[in-house]
């Protein structure tokens, strides 16, 4: 075999791999299975969850905020270890565990010396800070990819305006059971949501208020799509009578056991029509005079009475979704992730923002007094404009800075909480519509911009601490002296 004949058997080969990651699994083998990739609910607020713990009881509380607790776990895990590896840093010679985390704090030290004045309050506070929000947010960032996270929760019904799957029941070991969305197609974004959908699928629980919205309605093919493959000498009117028939001896045997259909005091029974049937097959194929088996049939109308062609496949009735289903598992439902990213949280980078704004303001007013509102409001502009006409500027400045201070607040908070939120969204995208590999190298970016975004928020944190301390005041009476 020559070196082009095994290139080319290696590049097929690739191609073949490739065709099986990208196209294979996410579009053939997962929805065969009825777990294929679908998108999140897309939610800006975090979501609400009611928990059951065993000792607590029951807690209302949003995935956000797990979120932000899962993140200050791997914070203490992290504090905890270190203190471990260096044996309550009195081991003098460090191992590699060691080595590694002094080395990220004595990295993070010397990028605050560089920036700030060495100081007591930048060593006891200032740094500290930076620090702790530096490893905070990496924690937060980082641990939103860890596998699960925003991706098992909660089952629940789909509020109106969203988009949701019915559910199929799994085992797991050594509990009672779960439930997982059943998404049996490609690139399937789900299923609409009514107000009458979601107060139906509630009253299957038995919720208060809910009773007007339940079905009275016996369905006996649970909501499945229902399909008819003809004999010789079908008709339409023949197979529509036949189904209807069927249900008559499913209602004339009441209800069926277990918990797959609400127990309702009355129902109505479910019609097959001739005029359903038409609409929901286009293309059915009726049976030239004489030929039940085919024929010449491309011109035949297809009315209640006409013959059918024999072996062809028909659509009596689409499978009930949602408003129009009468089981429990083919209500809409929609997941609530236990954890979700803290950052893609609006409230937790403000307040970030907020704790960032105040150390500002404190260290600024720690080192110059009173002088640091001259930044703002530089009166000592004004009493020297009379040698200094150029001091009016230098007011009108102070009157800027002070938009871009508050600017300070708004900045920090939505760069953080944009660069995580949509890469989390594009994440979530590309699994959708490619299904793996492509999406890997998101995944990959993600890491990038989530150490990045730590990164940047901390270091921002840190240049304003060291400009509030730095005085924008010059004392014109005694420029030999200041300059």
């Amino acid at each position: 075999m020559t070196t082009n004949q095994r290139g080319c058997l290696t590049l097929l080969g690739m191609v073949l791999f490739g065709v099986f990651i990208c196209a294979g699994i996410p579009f053939i083998l997962l929805p065969s299975q009825s777990i294929g990739v679908t998108l999140p609910v897309i939610t800006v607020p975090g979501e609400p969850l009611h928990l059951f713990l065993p000792v607590i009881g029951e807690i209302e509380t949003v995935n956000t905020v797990l979120g932000m607790l899962l993140a200050d776990f791997f914070v203490l895990l992290f504090a905890v270890l270190a203190w471990r590896a260096s044996k309550g840093w009195t081991k003098e010679v460090p191992g590699r565990g060691q080595g590694a985390m002094e080395s990220l704090v004595g990295g993070l030290w010397g990028l605050t010396k560089s920036m700030a004045p060495n100081t007591s309050p930048v060593r006891n506070f200032l740094f500290p800070l930076m620090a702790t929000i530096f490893i905070f947010l990496l924690a937060a960032n980082w641990g939103k990819l860890l596998p699960g996270v925003e991706s098992v929760g909660l089952i629940h019904c789909a509020h109106e305006g969203f988009n949701g799957f019915p559910r199929d029941e799994i085992a797991l070991q050594n509990t009672s059971g779960g439930y997982q969305l059943r998404v049996d197609s490609p690139l399937n974004a789900g299923y609409a949501t009514s107000y009458k959908a979601y107060s139906q699928c509630n009253s299957f629980k038995d919720q208060v208020n809910y009773g007007n919205y339940t079905i009275h309605e016996l369905d006996p093919f649970m909501d499945a799509q229902v399909t008819h493959v003809t004999e010789e000498g079908d008709t339409l009117a023949s197979v529509v009578e036949q189904m209807n028939a069927q249900v008559e001896e499913t209602v004339a045997a009441g209800l069926p056991e277990g918990d797959k259909y609400a127990q309702y005091e009355s129902f109505t029974e479910v019609v097959f029509t001739v005029d359903d049937v038409l609409a929901l097959n286009s293309g059915l194929q009726g049976a030239a005079e004489g030929d039940g088996h085919g024929g010449d049939h491309g011109e035949v109308v297809v009315e209640a009475e006409t013959p059918l062609v024999a072996g062809q496949e028909i659509v009596l009735r689409d499978a009930l979704i949602g408003e129009y289903a009468t089981t429990e598992a083919n209500q809409i439902y929609v997941v609530t992730p236990f954890f979700r990213g803290a950052a893609t949280d609006l409230n937790l980078t403000i307040g970030l923002s907020i704790i960032s704004f105040i150390a500002i303001q404190a260290f600024g007013i720690g080192t110059l007094g009173l002088n640091y509102f001259q930044k703002f409001i530089n009166v000592h502009a004004l009493g020297t404009i009379s040698k200094n006409p150029l001091g009016a500027i230098d007011f009108i400045a102070g009157l800027f800075e002070i938009v871009s201070e508050i600017g300070k607040l708004i900045s920090l908070s939505f760069r953080l909480f944009g660069a995580i939120f949509a890469g989390g969204l594009l994440y979530a995208v590309f699994l959708f519509l490619f299904g793996a590999v492509i999406p890997l190298v998101i995944l990959g970016l993600e890491l990038i911009v989530g150490g990045a975004q730590a990164a940047v928020f901390s270091v921002l944190t840190l240049i304003f601490c060291a400009q509030a301390m730095v005085s924008h005041v010059h004392d014109d009476d005694h420029d030999g002296e200041h300059h």
